[in-house]
């Protein structure tokens, strides 16, 4: 008898197992139902029944086979639930989800922010009307969400784009901005406003928004600067200083002296003036470039009408042509130099059809011919240009300013030229017999030797190359 029992049993747990090992695959397949369904959104409760059970089925599953196969059964009923109810959910709420799902897909850190909260909250109010069939409730809650799905999306353009500047105004106020620069650190507060508001009533306009996003970093900056300045409490008279040695440097750097009578607002005024005619002079270059392209053109349009009358055999249409071709590549070569530096390394000339390279980022102490590392960089770009000048001569000149006796200066000024002339024919393979060099001392000077700025701009290196046309060149045209 109690052979048979064992026997009975023992079939019953087999059955049992192969029920398992159905129930497993169809609860893999309820479960991915009711997730492509969002269940777990549409029907949370019944998906967390379902999920509460299937985990229940697997910690029984080897120790106790019938409670675990009850749990998968019990959870495969709730997933078709789930489905169920979420299906007729979707179609309620369809607005809505499709509000829910741009969001999501827009900017992926809308997640957290306030209106997505907000709208998340107000999706699960309306599913609890509609479950509770008071569907005109849950209509108008639906509603609702969809504003705010749209407002997170702003509210996530304006985080991302106004960060640093508001964790800037943050820094200010912490400083007591507010305090010491309460006009300033106003227009930074106003012009975030204004960013906010652009984008609140149209998001597409980015470009305006990045743009004064930068301005209010840029007043937040300002009112740090001042805010910074006034805590060191500074007198007047310190500022006044501070701000006239300013201003004395951008009149020496323009090339104007400073009056012992300095006047503050003539200096500006000076200076405006002076912005004003190098802007003139600029305008009045770029005219000469333009009306030569043009007279190279007009030049090139009679060189084609004398080659159609006299068949391409006048000697002088040849010599115009090789002339003008000379002219253009030169004028080719002058723009790559130019582009080559830029304008805290180099002053680029043309002088006598010699090319002036004015090395103003080697940087001399007074009495020193050393140089820093970060010449090297600059000597690289010198071998460069010098190789594009493939026939031509260089000459090394040095200069310095007034400091000592003119025999020492002139004596520096001609080490310092030869380091160069050395640096680039040793490290940079310029052949030797293409450069040399000559110290001029302090004979030439560019600037005002009675103050430091000037002093430092006649510490100098001149670079000149002589180009050298030859017969190779005229015949490779």
């Amino acid at each position: 008898m109690l052979f048979f029992f064992k026997i009975i049993r023992n079939l019953s747990l087999f059955c049992m197992a192969l029920v398992t090992v159905g129930y497993a695959e169809d609860i893999t397949t309820a479960r991915e139902k009711a997730l492509d369904s969002q269940a777990y959104l549409l029907a949370n409760s019944l998906y967390e029944n379902a999920e509460k059970n299937r985990r229940r089925a697997e910690k029984n599953a080897e120790n106790n086979p019938q409670r675990s196969a009850r749990s998968k059964n019990i959870a495969i009923d709730y997933y078709n639930q789930a489905y169920e109810l979420a299906t007729k959910n979707s179609i309620f709420l369809e607005e809505t989800l499709k509000a829910r799902n741009l969001t999501i897909t827009k900017v992926s850190d809308t997640l957290g922010n306030e209106s997505w909260s907000q709208a998340e909250k107000l999706l699960q109010q309306s599913l609890f009307e509609l479950n509770r069939n008071r569907t005109e409730k849950a209509r108008e809650i639906a509603f609702s969400a969809i504003k705010y799905f749209d407002d997170a999306i702003v509210e996530s353009i304006q985080d991302r784009m106004l960060k640093i500047a508001r964790e800037k105004i943050n820094t200010a106020y912490n400083l007591k901005a507010e305090r010491y620069a309460p006009v300033t650190i106003k227009l930074a507060t106003t012009v975030e406003t204004q960013v906010e508001n652009l984008l609140t009533k149209d998001r597409t306009q980015l470009k305006e928004a990045e743009f004064l996003s930068k301005e209010v970093e840029a007043y937040a900056d300002k009112a740090i600067q001042i805010t910074q300045l006034a805590k060191g409490k500074p007198s007047y008279e310190t500022t006044i200083r501070d701000s006239e040695s300013r201003l004395h440097r951008l009149l020496i750097a323009a090339g104007k002296d400073v009056p012992l009578n300095f006047n503050p607002e003539l200096s500006t005024t000076t200076l405006e003036n002076e912005i004003q005619r190098l802007r003139s002079q600029e305008r009045d270059l770029n005219n000469q470039i333009n009306n030569s392209r043009q007279f190279i053109a007009a030049l090139e349009d009679e060189i084609r009408d004398l080659d159609d009358r006299l068949g391409g055999v006048s000697t002088e249409k040849q010599s115009l042509i090789m002339q003008i071709e000379l002219q253009a590549r030169s004028l080719e070569k002058l723009n790559q130099v130019e582009s080559t530096f830029s304008q805290d390394e180099a002053e680029i000339y043309s002088q006598s059809g010699n090319i002036v390279i004015r090395l103003i980022g080697l940087k001399f102490a007074s009495g020193s011919a050393e140089l820093g590392i970060e010449s090297k960089n600059l000597l690289n770009k010198i071998a460069k240009v010098v190789d594009l000048y493939t026939n031509s001569s260089v000459l090394i000149e040095g200069h310095t300013d007034s400091q000592g006796s003119a025999v020492e200066n002139k004596k520096l000024s001609q080490i310092r030229a030869d380091m160069i002339l050395n640096q680039l024919v040793a490290s940079m393979r310029i052949p030797a017999f293409r450069i040399s060099s000559i110290g001029y001392g302090e004979s030439k000077p560019i600037a005002n030797n009675e103050t430091e700025l000037g002093r430092e701009k006649n510490r100098r290196i001149d670079l000149i190359i002589i180009p050298q046309v030859l017969d190779s060149d005229l015949e490779s045209r």
